[in-house]
């Protein structure tokens, strides 16, 4: 079996974007991930960090941000691919503000595999795929809300 893999074996991508105001990013949730990549939950395809300084905005190697006690970044450092793009950077840097560090996230759902492959055995097929933001099922909810 050769090592590429095709939309059948690919789970849907989502991407979370998180700010440290302070600048630090806490352990807590590094450990969550981990933990869900380790349950096969998820799989993380690239890890970014951004910052808003007087240079602009723009990523830092993991190995390049100060020690966090509880965090090992050189973890993460691995998981950088470097599939950020300059649009992507300047929408997270529109939102951060001075001082604050965020880490983005680029996550395949992994547990859907599982799902679809039992429905496949059973007949029948995937027609379609995707996430929805946030912001467009709260303006539904909304809408529904006001009828």
């Amino acid at each position: 079996m050769s090592g590429e893999r095709t939309s059948q074996e690919t789970a849907p991508i989502d991407v979370i974007v998180v700010a440290f105001p302070d600048g630090v990013p806490r352990p807590e949730g590094f450990a969550e991930l981990l933990g869900l990549c380790e349950q096969g939950v998820i799989a993380i395809l690239d890890v970014e960090f951004v910052v808003a300084d007087d240079q602009g905005v723009h990523t830092v190697a993991a190995e390049d941000l100060p020690p966090v006690e509880g965090l090992d970044l050189s973890l993460w450092a691995a998981a950088r691919s470097d599939l950020i793009d300059a649009d992507d950077l300047a929408a997270i840097g529109d939102e951060l503000g001075p001082g604050e560090l965020a880490v983005l996230v680029l996550i395949e759902q992994r547990w859907v595999l599982g799902v679809v492959e039992v429905w496949r055995r059973s007949g029948a097929r995937l027609l379609l795929e995707g996430g929805v933001p946030v912001s467009d099922l709260l303006a539904v909810l909304d809408e529904t809300e006001k009828d």
